[in-house]
């Protein structure tokens, strides 16, 4: 049996076989659980982007409206900043991989590539709606101060008995504050543009300026009286301050105009990308999803096709072979040594045993043959002996014969 493999390490092989098979089949199942849990993270980060873009532009237009504070909107960015790195280069704590699909690494940097001019636009109209709101709220409050001033100044020149035409140029002055809270109003909303604002605090300017310098080709001549005058003064150097917080305010609504046409222009494709990149790494699932079911049947039928070939070699190098020595030995107890002989194939216990039986069955049959061969002899000997016996029992018998005669 030197260098043979026994009936043990055999079994042991076949069965080893299995478990390994086994334990590789859990381990497969474990790893796509794993995979697929993975894949779900990140499908439900993806999804997440597509809220977080929709958010994100609801929550600028409603900062653009005042009832949405900047901190917010901000929050909302660095998450989806933060989702996208996620998305792209991986995420240990959130559980995410690596982004390893060529095609969905390409798609998910084309976002990022929208994403950076997106997140300025964005950040920067948050920035600029937040100055804005403070200058239209002084703005607000010096025109309210100044229409407070106008009355006054029409009152005393009244009171002094200037001119109806310069009292009605101090009227048309509270007019076009009006017009001017107004158009800010509107300007900032969007309804008008910034030159119909300009126009009426040129025409504001215009007055004021004549009012105090005179304007002959507008026919309004200076104001001489001296307490008219000083207020007039006043009024101007009010104007110069609401005049270039106006400015601000032109400027300041321009360029968050400018980012709210941006947001808006490129919210819809921002999403449509993003999109496109969720359907990819559902596509790039879909195919994870596939290729672990094929490994798994596959794994199945390696499975099926090793219990069958166990079966087989078990049946054919143990079963049968021991059921063969089985009739030969239950045939030699019956008495039957004219069997064939076993075929011995192999040097284990089973081939040990088959020898073993031959060569019992081979020594039986010499023993009895030597057994028969001297019961011949013996009972050869005993004929020949039997014969001495009865001609030495005549020999005696006719000696007494003799011996009587003589007698007589």
């Amino acid at each position: 049996m030197k260098g043979a493999l026994s009936i043990k390490l055999k079994l042991g092989i076949i069965i080893g076989s299995f478990l390994g098979l086994m334990v590789l089949y859990i381990l497969l199942t474990l790893w796509s659980i794993n995979k697929q849990e993975s894949d779900s993270r990140v499908m439900n980060m993806a999804g997440k982007q597509r809220m977080l873009t929709q958010k994100m532009t609801k929550e600028a237009m409603s900062i653009f409206s005042g009832t949405t504070k900047k901190e917010e909107l901000v929050k909302t960015v660095e998450l989806f900043d933060k989702s996208l790195v996620a998305l792209i280069d991986g995420d240990s704590k959130e559980g995410i991989p690596i982004a390893e699909d060529a095609e969905i690494v390409a798609q998910l940097e084309k976002v990022r590539d929208m994403w950076k001019k997106f997140k300025s636009n964005i950040i920067e109209a948050a920035e600029y709606t937040e100055k804005r709101e403070e200058l239209y709220n002084t703005i607000i409050a010096d025109n309210a101060k100044m229409i407070e001033k106008t009355d006054k100044i029409a009152s005393v020149m009244v009171e002094e008995g200037v001119s109806r035409k310069l009292i009605y140029q101090v009227g048309r002055l509270g007019v076009l504050l009006q017009e001017i809270a107004k158009k800010s109003l509107m300007f900032d909303k969007g309804l008008i543009e910034k030159e119909q604002l300009l126009d009426t605090m040129k025409k504001f300017d215009a007055i004021l300026s004549g009012l105090i310098d005179g304007a002959p080709s507008m026919g309004i001549e200076p104001v001489r009286i001296a307490a008219v005058r000083g207020l007039v003064k006043e009024l101007g150097n009010d104007w110069k301050v609401l005049k270039k917080n106006l400015e601000d305010f032109i400027v300041q609504t321009s360029k968050i105009n400018e980012r709210r046409a941006y947001i808006m222009a490129n919210n819809m494709p921002l999403m449509v990308e993003m999109n496109n990149a969720v359907a990819l790494f559902e596509e790039v699932a879909r195919a994870k999803v596939k290729r672990l079911v094929l490994m798994e049947v596959a794994l199945l039928l390696v499975g099926i096709v090793m219990v069958i070939a166990g079966y087989v070699i078990a049946v054919r190098f143990i079963a049968r072979p021991v059921t063969e020595a089985t009739e030969m030995a239950l045939a030699i107890a019956r008495g039957h040594l004219n069997v064939p002989p076993l075929t011995v194939t192999s040097n284990d216990e089973i081939g040990t045993l088959r020898d073993a039986l031959n060569r019992m069955k081979d020594n039986l049959k010499h023993m009895i043959s030597k057994i028969r061969s001297t019961s011949e002899n013996i009972a050869s000997a005993s004929h020949e002996l039997a014969a001495s016996s009865s001609q030495i029992v005549k020999g005696a018998d006719r000696q007494s014969a003799q011996t009587n005669q003589v007698a007589t």
